[in-house]
């Protein structure tokens, strides 16, 4: 799967997913960081079905 594009920059080049307020156990929890111009973004409800690593454990 190809991660989204900067919408941002002129050049758009693929965003990043940081996962580093992400802890194992928890709810997966993340957003894109485009590393040109570091903007954050916020996933979308596919982007967050499509780029999840795993479902929460019960």
């Amino acid at each position: 799967m190809t991660p989204p594009t900067c919408p941002a920059c002129p050049t758009r080049p693929p965003l990043w997913k940081d996962t580093s307020t992400t802890v194992p156990g928890a709810a997966d929890h993340w957003h894109w960081h485009c590393t040109a111009c570091r903007t954050l973004y916020e996933p979308t409800a596919s982007h967050k079905v499509r780029f999840t690593y795993a479902p929460l454990r019960r």
